[in-house]
């Protein structure tokens, strides 16, 4: 027999746990010190009740008490308010839910003398998760709703997405898929801005948990699965014994893979802490008690149902422990044995009834009507069958709205997904507008670049041109003196050729003159020549006597041949 409250009593458990995460939201920092007051004493106080109070309650109980003391002592408000949440936690953990919600709500009281906004947000939302505990619903939804308000006033983004997991789980446990998937969206959202990886973990989780009540068991075995990847990557969570409960309740409702089912229930066993050891080991009894149950050994599957009734924190999880009266009763009735048979059914019978759980009614009737069959009590069997279409009935319609409520949700997620493509393709034709866009801009720029370039060119060479306009006119100027200067030495130059010239005229008259001088001198040597031939003759006729015979000349020869040189010279 499948037991469908194992699940939803085992999550009431990830509250507890998410509540101990929050005990340690909020430090020293926060502190309205008073004049007197030791603040590091305070802050060690809060640290070690901190690291305590998750594993360790009774040990972290100590330092609560003497953080309580020395708060009340100096008036210290915000160390008070510190001590009522830790306080608060500490007999959530133990089920005793009177002495937690009137601690809550004095640390409610005792938030708003505190510096932080903050500290009445987290409160608020223990509160809420406490009157769920309760099966206080309204008052739940109430104070979850006003926490995930108040909490995104004071910008406390974790405490929503805190309270809007809390909000999905709720509404999870009430069938209500679609309330619940809204929620629980927003929480996973925003973990994508604002990471944080407990809660991860646990949305993941109940993810795993809303497929699993729809029946889609491959979805659910995939967030289960992620859920402990996650788990497993993080030290500072602490529902790995809860998620492995839940893998294996759903390898049992699978059917196909009971040792698989076995394995998961035994390693939450192992893995369970001291503070939550007796939960799970509920949980996992009723658990592997439905296994053996399913292999027809019914004399081991009442073992572990009587383990569950048995246990000494029953009273704080009647709807397992109806369940387990009435799959003993059940087990009883299979071997035959009437009498334990319709002890345990009635007592079921009678405790489900007063929680209001249908489904265990419906089996009790089931079992009963069969019994009564076989012991021959026919009368009694007909009123069971009547009370049987009766609870049936109530069944019937709470199915009803839960296909409502899957419609819904599916609905939900495929409004999501349409949404998603439809944002998907609106943003890729925004990226291609956006990069058409810019490619239009870049060519806009490039042609006012260009054009830029352009003008920038036509105004240099416009005032190169004028450059060298003006040096060309310069220039002219130059060459217009020059040539001015040119036609001056010109004028001076023919002056000079005609002055040149006249000369030229006065040399050929000179030369002219000259030749016939030179002609005349030419006749006159000529006839100088010849006319004195004769005399320089008879010179040198007497020189070469002198010359010749000068040694045998008589002294009066050689004065009258000197005379008559000197006569004819």
């Amino acid at each position: 027999m499948k037991i469908n409250l194992f699940l939803k009593q085992a999550k009431l458990l990830i509250v507890i746990l998410i509540v101990f995460g929050l005990c340690k939201t909020g430090n020293a920092s926060e502190y309205d010190v008073s004049q007197d007051i030791d603040t590091s004493r305070v802050n060690n106080y809060i640290k070690i009740a901190a690291e305590y109070l998750n594993v360790k309650p009774d040990t972290s109980k100590y330092y609560i008490d003497s953080l309580h003391e020395l708060s009340k002592q100096y008036d210290y408000k915000y160390g008070l308010f510190k001590s009522y949440h830790y306080l608060g936690n500490y007999y959530w953990i133990y089920a005793n839910y009177d002495s937690s919600l009137f601690y809550y709500k004095k640390a409610l009281y005792a938030a708003q003398f505190t510096s932080s906004k903050r500290n009445k947000a987290l409160i608020l939302g223990n509160i809420g998760m406490l009157y769920s505990n309760l099966f206080n619903t309204d008052s739940a939804i109430y104070y979850l709703e006003k926490t995930v308000n108040y909490s995104l006033e004071c910008n406390s983004v974790d405490l929503a997405n805190k309270a809007n997991f809390d909000l999905g789980r709720l509404y999870l446990n009430q069938g209500r898929y679609f309330e619940a998937i809204k929620h629980l969206m927003q929480a996973k959202d925003s973990l994508v801005k604002y990471p944080n990886a407990n809660l991860e973990v646990l949305v993941y989780s109940i993810f795993g948990s809303i497929y699993y009540h729809m029946k889609d068991f491959d979805n659910s075995l995939s967030y289960y699965n992620k859920a402990i990847d996650l788990d497993n990557k993080n030290d500072d969570t602490y529902i790995l014994p809860n998620i492995l409960a839940f893998k294996g309740q759903l390898y049992f409702e699978l059917g196909h893979n009971l040792d698989s089912a076995v394995y998961y229930y035994k390693y939450a066993q192992k893995v369970a802490h001291d503070y939550n050891k007796e939960f799970i080991n509920i949980n996992v009894n009723i658990g592997l008690g439905n296994v053996i149950r399913e292999k027809e050994n019914y004399d081991s599957s009442s073992y572990y149902y009587f383990k569950v009734i048995e246990s000494p924190v029953i009273k704080n999880n009647l709807g397992l422990k109806a369940a387990a009266l009435v799959n003993i009763g059940s087990n009883y009735l299979k071997i035959a044995d009437h009498k334990n048979a319709e002890r345990y059914l009635n007592r079921g019978l009678k405790l489900a009834e007063s929680l209001g759980i249908f489904n265990y009614q419906q089996i009790a009737y089931e079992n009963l009507i069969e019994l009564a069959d076989a012991t021959g009590d026919f009368k009694k069997s007909v009123e069971y069958y009547k009370l049987y279409n009766i609870i049936s009935d109530s069944i019937h319609r709470e199915e009803a709205h839960q296909q409502l409520e899957k419609y819904k949700f599916n609905k939900y997620l495929a409004d999501q997904t349409f949404n998603i493509n439809y944002l998907e393709k609106e943003n890729e034709l925004k990226t291609r507008l956006l990069y058409n866009r810019n490619i239009l801009i870049i060519l806009l720029l490039l042609g006012a670049v260009s054009l830029f370039i352009y003008l920038i060119s036509i105004y240099i060479n416009r005032r190169k041109i004028r450059r060298l306009a003006a040096e060309l006119e310069k220039r002219n100027q130059d060459l217009n003196k020059v040539n001015l200067k040119l036609n001056n030495l010109n004028e001076e130059q023919n002056v000079l050729n005609e002055e040149l010239n006249s000369a030229n005229e006065n040399l050929i008259e000179k030369q002219n003159e000259l030749l016939e001088a030179n002609q005349t001198k030419d006749k006159f040597f000529t006839i100088i020549g010849h006319d004195l031939k004769s005399p320089f003759n008879s010179l040198l006729g007497f020189l070469d006597l002198l010359n010749n015979d000068w040694d045998s000349l008589d002294d009066p020869e050689k004065k009258d041949v000197i005379d008559k040189l000197h006569k004819s010279t």
